[in-house]
């Protein structure tokens, strides 16, 4: 199970410069399966088999862990914004053109344009000379958000 965080203003931008906003979805800033959020003693009870006798067991168990180790975990990421940058940058999330658009966006506001300037030159540079569709979208949102970072 998959468990993540969204920071409206940041997708907010990811949408508005990728055209990609749908009624339907909203996008996750960040996200990171359920047990890397969980204590370790936790973690390393592993896998919960439900069935009918130890169905209600379960997700009793579940549910408190949500409400004892998650929320307030998730809570403490989404209040400090270096660290949910960073581990945005480590997630999936940061993949594709959304995700350059969406790392970018949030190194400008907590380390500044400059260094979300040479966070999209790193990544135009990684592109090297492949000229596949998926490295055209890559360009493209780069040049998108290069603009979007010089008109502030």
């Amino acid at each position: 199970m998959m468990v993540g965080l969204r920071d409206d203003a940041t997708e907010e931008i990811v949408e508005r410069l990728s055209g990609s906003w749908t009624p339907r979805y909203m996008g996750r800033t960040w996200v990171t399966p359920l047990g890397y959020l969980l204590s370790e003693h936790d973690y390393l009870d592993g896998e919960r088999v439900f069935n009918e006798g130890n169905a209600v067991t379960h997700a009793e168990e579940l549910a408190d862990l949500l409400v004892h180790q998650v929320e307030p975990r998730l809570r403490r990421i989404a209040d400090d914004a270096s660290e949910f940058t960073a581990l945005a940058e480590r997630s999936t999330c940061s993949m594709g053109p959304d995700g350059l658009c969406r790392i970018a966006t949030m190194l400008a506001r907590t380390q500044g344009p400059e260094v979300a300037s040479t966070y999209v030159a790193d990544r135009l540079t990684s592109l090297g000379q492949r000229t596949d569709p998926a490295a055209d979208l890559e360009r493209g949102m780069a040049a998108r958000v290069m603009a979007a970072l010089t008109a502030e």
